[in-house]
């Protein structure tokens, strides 16, 4: 917007006031005073600015800390090109979902591209109550999280072994302190026997997880150079202080309509439709559903990861968008080198239908260009139109806990997901990614001015 003609006319009228002795109205109130001397008249002002930043002291913060993290940012990146900026409304409750490239740089960089709106993003509620760190966080109007990592303890007494459930015999018969482990499937119930010492029945809860180090397979077991790896069981029920029933947690992985998702990524063999297909002397190979056991370790301790209690943060969150807040999540829940996304969480579902207002859901597409060189990366920030919740999805998740509530999140996740890759340049590997920048280039062909971003992505897409 153009500054008008009325603000130039008063400050250039009150540069000249200032520039004359005889117009200067500070020099012109001391005289009234009987003296020349204008320090005290500063000294005053002084403390009166003091007195009025500490009045609005959240608000010069945050324009302060977004101004050095927008400093910080350009250290790294050489340029940032939005597209679509107008999509985000101004004063409406809003929830930006954003694919998660880098943990430090994304939000920096959507907080620094939508810079007409106050983005909060989810933060540690272990870091937000810390002095130095929670000061800024509050000023910034992050929303606090309990995360179960942040609840971690380590449990009492040590694991002597884990065996399949009765009703599995098809499993292995045991796994111990040594050996190498097998290949089972995903959600398959085992006993898990602790020490005396063990305190199953006061410590762990349904639902909550165990970890612990393991030696993963290679043969060598419990070796000296035996490859460590977290080993994550879920509870399943509790039987005594020492027994429970647990079963193997699957990392995340890529979103099913991909198989290879970026330089690293390699396919893995498909496993048999069925644990009896496999060969007693051949474990099948792992697979999205398939977890192998490792072993236990030598000195038996575990940690407890309390499940998370998210009923608070959803409370805190609706809060905020009632008031009209802008949040910002990354709800493939987890930082990742691919080209394609991830499978998401369904946190950002709950948010937006919990919030009991209308809220817009505006899917950001990252892309970075050379992100591996100094100040040679450059980042597109793609906002695309935004979505809502239908009446049946609201009718629905309002009906209560079931399977009408599971439905509308899963409804809504999906349309969410649809939003997300309008957005970005969805690819099955980053060779591809590359081949397409390459088909675009000799397409568009040589010319002397620079192509336009949306332009350019609109490109991208269309070649993807």
């Amino acid at each position: 917007t153009k500054t008008s003609t009325g603000t130039h006319v008063l400050i250039l009228a009150g540069l000249i006031m200032l520039s004359y002795k005889e117009l200067n109205p500070v020099l012109r109130v001391c005289l009234l005073f009987g003296s020349e001397e204008t320090a005290w008249c500063g000294h005053l002002c002084v403390c009166l600015l003091i007195w009025a930043v500490l009045q609005d002291y959240k608000n010069c913060l945050f324009h302060a800390g977004r101004t050095f993290l927008n400093s910080l940012l350009s250290i790294f990146v050489s340029s940032v090109d939005v597209i679509g900026i107008e999509n985000l409304p101004v004063h409406d409750p809003v929830i930006l979902v954003a694919n998660h490239f880098n943990q430090f740089a994304d939000g920096l960089t959507v907080m620094c591209a939508c810079q007409q709106r106050r983005i909060s993003f989810l933060f540690a509620r272990k870091s937000y109550d810390s002095l130095v760190v929670g000061f800024f966080a509050r000023a910034m109007e992050q929303v606090p999280v309990t995360r179960p990592q942040d609840l971690a303890f380590t449990g009492s007494g040590t694991l002597l072994h884990l065996k399949p459930d009765d009703s599995a015999p098809h499993l292995p018969a045991a796994i111990t302190t040594s050996g190498e482990g097998p290949t089972v499937l995903a959600g398959s119930s085992h006993r898990l026997v602790g020490s005396d010492k063990c305190k199953f029945t006061t410590e762990l809860s349904e639902g909550d997880k165990i970890v612990f180090n393991a030696c993963g397979g290679g043969g060598g077991g419990g070796g000296k150079h035996a490859k460590k790896e977290k080993a994550t069981w879920k509870v399943i029920s509790i039987e005594s202080d020492c027994a429970c029933l647990v079963s193997p947690v699957v990392a995340p992985t890529a979103s099913k309509s991909t198989d290879t998702a970026g330089p690293a990524a390699t396919k893995k063999p498909a496993a048999p439709s069925s644990p009896q297909a496999a060969s007693p002397h051949s474990p099948p190979q792992k697979a999205p559903n398939w977890v192998t056991l490792t072993t236990l370790p030598a000195d038996g301790k575990y940690k407890v990861l309390p499940r998370g209690d998210f009923g608070n943060m959803l409370k805190d969150v609706g809060k905020a968008l009632q008031g009209g807040a802008c949040i910002g999540v990354f709800p493939e829940g987890g930082s990742h080198d691919r080209t394609d996304l991830n499978e998401l969480k369904p946190g950002v579902a709950l948010m937006a239908l919990g919030a009991q207002v209308p809220v817009h859901i505006v899917p950001v597409g990252l892309s970075y260009f050379r992100g591996h060189q100094f100040r040679s990366a450059k980042v597109t920030v793609h906002v695309g139109p935004p979505i809502m919740a239908s009446e049946r999805e609201q009718a629905e998740y309002d009906a209560g806990p079931g399977e009408g509530r599971q439905s509308a999140c899963a409804s809504l996740l999906k349309r969410i997901e649809t939003a997300m890759r309008d957005v970005i340049v969805p690819a099955s590997s980053f060779e591809e990614l590359q081949v397409i920048h390459v088909a675009r280039r000799l397409w568009y062909g040589p010319d002397k001015h620079k192509l336009p971003p949306a332009v350019r992505q609109d490109l991208d897409r269309r070649f993807a």
